[in-house]
């Protein structure tokens, strides 16, 4: 065995490497063929990019919605000169309101995610309400009530489904 010298700071002392035992080899047979045409070719994994957890299709759709009919009523104003009723300028209202959380969460994510997440929902809350204001604005009574009812159930579905204790999972 060969020796080495290693320098320490009381002197040159010599060392000897530690004893490693041998490994014993055993006769191991080749593992068995492996039919490659019956098999399936394995997967290539892609990388994936993680998607975006703010995701942005459904304020996306309200804004469109805000931008068109905000065209379409500065035309009809413009055109009439007649005064409107309530219910017209509630859904004027709500799509300020609805187009204003909508940018405003566009520009405060970065600082504040929790806040721009609830402002965001907030935001396409006021546009649904909105469309359901100007969709059955000109509907007779008994198909107005139908629409609402609609509209509350349908949020007391999304409620029912995003409470922390889901009545469905």
């Amino acid at each position: 065995m060969d020796k080495h010298v290693l320098p320490q700071a009381a002197g040159d002392v010599e060392q000897q490497p530690p004893e490693i035992p041998l490994a014993v080899v055993l006769d191991v047979p080749p593992p068995p063929l492996v039919d490659t045409e019956l098999q399936p070719e394995p997967e290539v994994l892609k990388d994936v990019l993680p998607r975006p957890r703010h995701n942005l299709e459904l304020p996306m759709l309200v804004l469109a919605f805000c931008l068109t009919a905000a065209i379409d009523i500065a035309i009809q104003s413009v055109q009439n000169r007649k005064q409107y009723p309530l219910t017209f300028h509630l859904v004027c209202l709500m799509m300020v309101f609805a187009l204003a959380s909508i940018v405003v969460t566009k520009y405060v994510h970065q600082n504040y995610p929790n806040g721009a997440r609830v402002l965001e929902n907030v935001g396409v809350l006021f546009g649904i309400t909105s469309f359901f204001f100007a969709i059955t604005m000109s509907f007779p009574i008994w198909l107005t009530i139908i629409s609402w009812l609609i509209y509350a159930l349908s949020l007391l579905a999304i409620l029912a489904c995003n409470y922390p204790i889901s009545l469905f999972s």
